[in-house]
């Protein structure tokens, strides 16, 4: 069948987005797409829950200015639905059908079938300006969805799985710069801010690149007007990010860094090292040190970047027009592949170079801690390189032979361990009614607050509890800490004065027991025994015993 012209773009974005989709449902079924199945959300008390508690508190709460931020999880201090990766563009779409959604619920599924779909069809979009033949840019699209870095992303981290906007940005950096393509950058940048901030700052150097490439460009042309149009153009793509980020909320909550710069980095042997996933069936994760990011390449991806290697030499030569065209899109690509790489270079468990940046370079890193990541878009642009180049090469055995056995390769080694992976495992099998271990806790009808310290162990557990009874917790496990109100803990107030206020449930951890028992032993027969858990409920200066059941079953 002859498709005509304009058609064949979206006829092959929808060809690579049922591909995409097809993969989701192989992996993870049907069910997950119910938005009142939160099991598989809450399964193991991993990130994927606390996304999901952290949308479910957002869209409980009333709407408040900035819509993105709401009350209930860390009182009394607001927080950010952006901070708590709930994937903002959708948690708003959601919210505004309050009176017609089950509770709780649920958009992390859908979420990730439209992750999937875009992440194929996108694919499909790139492949077109890289190749010709149609074969070869099928080809494109199975190895840019069956990418390891994309599919050991989710559903752990949901709103990172949005990789798609990597390859509409990589699709846009290769085509021509007019009004049109101006206005679809800031879409693409606005868009990656109200998906995840990683996202944004992984498209903004692809679209500093282009600009200043087509500045430059019109600035030796002496084109007065179209510098003009780009100053413009770069003024409202920078204010519509920060109007995006003041309406989710980051200036309202002020984020700091939860961590350190470079806790996650790249090693120099991640193309073909698939570290601690355990995602591929032939090669064994080889020794490195802690906190790697996974950018495994699979055995079939590496054998099409062997074979086109000569041509990928040629096109990266000194006199190509690659450089004149897309320089500062390499540019670009190659700063972000040296932060990803951090201070210290590694290879295997070898420190090759171990230096001090400077200090603003440090506090900037911090912002972005996993720095790793940022490492995807030169993987998708070597991944798309490669099977483009496998279509100009010249083998004895036939490019399409040699791509569709590289295809068979790929799903050889990456397949079976996506498929059974642990992550995947769990979300597939796990027993899909959720019960809170703390469900046994009376709850009194004063009680408002629930007053614990954050612990990684149970921390969605301890969040459903409180959502599903009403109260408003002090310390929830962020995905990144934001500036608090000094004093506001009541807990702390607990401990360091024994004051027991009436409208709270305290939650100790064994040490936090133990400290109260030695600075205020009149309280030592008012706690419970839960869930490895001590529970006081304020108010009740006398407990009628000191153990409540504890249900241990999800």
């Amino acid at each position: 069948m002859n498709i005509p012209r304009h058609y064949r773009g979206p006829a092959e974005f929808l060809v690579g987005g049922i591909f995409g989709a097809l993969l989701f449902f192989a992996i993870y079924g049907f069910s997950v797409l119910d938005p009142a199945d939160i099991g598989w959300c809450l399964a193991e008390n991993t990130d994927t829950g606390q996304h999901f508690i952290g949308g479910w508190a957002f869209l409980r709460d009333p709407w408040r200015w900035p819509p993105g931020i709401f009350h209930g999880l860390s009182h009394p201090d607001p927080a950010s639905i952006a901070i708590i990766d709930g994937i903002p563009v959708a948690a708003l779409a959601v919210k505004l059908f309050r009176g017609a959604r089950p509770e709780p619920f649920q958009y992390l599924g859908w979420w990730g079938l439209v992750c999937f779909f875009l992440q194929g069809g996108f694919a499909a979009l790139l492949m077109r300006r890289i190749s010709r033949r149609f074969f070869f840019r099928l080809a494109g699209i199975f190895f840019l969805v069956m990418s390891v870095p994309f599919l050991t992303r989710y559903p752990l981290h949901t709103a990172l799985s949005s990789h798609f906007l990597i390859l509409w940005a990589l699709y846009l950096t290769l085509g021509k710069w007019n009004g049109r393509s101006a206005a679809v950058w800031t879409a693409l940048l606005v868009l990656a801010s109200a998906i995840h901030p990683y996202l944004a700052g992984m498209c903004l150097p692809l679209y500093i690149g282009v600009t200043l490439r087509e500045m430059l460009r019109r600035i030796g042309r002496r084109e007065t007007g179209a510098i003009i149009r780009m100053i413009l153009n770069w003024a409202a793509a920078t204010a519509a990010v920060l109007l995006t980020a003041y309406l989710l909320g980051y200036f309202s909550i002020g984020v700091e860094s939860a961590g350190c710069f470079g806790q996650t980095r790249i090693n120099l042997n991640g193309l073909v090292n698939p570290v601690d996933w355990n995602v591929s069936s032939f090669v064994a994760p080889m020794p490195c040190l802690p906190f790697v990011e996974n950018i495994y390449m699979g055995l079939g991806l590496l054998l099409l970047v062997a074979a086109a290697l000569p041509k990928l030499r040629h096109l990266f030569r000194r006199r190509s027009s690659l450089w004149r065209r897309h320089g500062l899109t390499v540019a670009a690509l190659l700063a972000m592949v040296l932060f990803a790489v951090g201070c210290r270079v590694c290879l295997g468990r070898m420190v090759l170079v171990n230096f001090l940046p400077p200090q603003w370079y440090i506090h900037f890193g911090r912002i972005f801690q996993a720095a790793g990541r940022f490492a995807w878009p030169a993987w998708y642009a070597l991944a798309a390189l490669a099977v483009g180049m496998a279509g100009r090469i010249e083998s004895r055995f036939g490019k399409s032979t040699l791509v569709g056995a590289a295809m068979l390769l790929q799903i050889l080694d990456i397949g079976r361990g996506i498929a059974v992976s642990s992550w995947a495992k769990n979300y597939m099998l796990h027993e899909r009614e959720y019960v809170s271990p703390y469900a046994g806790i009376r709850v009194p009808e004063k009680a408002k607050r629930l007053c614990h310290s954050a612990d990684d162990r149970d921390f969605c557990d301890v969040g459903f509890f409180a959502l599903k009874n009403g109260l408003v917790t002090e310390d929830f496990c962020f995905s990144r800490r934001f500036r608090r109100t000094p004093g506001s803990s009541a807990l702390k107030r607990l401990l360091d004065t024994g004051e027991v206020e009436a409208d709270c449930i305290y939650l100790f951890t064994p040490t936090e027991r133990a400290e109260i028992e030695k600075r205020h032993p009149k309280l030592k027969g008012a706690m419970i025994s839960t869930c490895g858990r001590s529970v006081l409920i304020g108010g009740e200066a006398e407990s009628s015993g000191n153990t409540q059941t504890c249900n241990q079953g999800k």
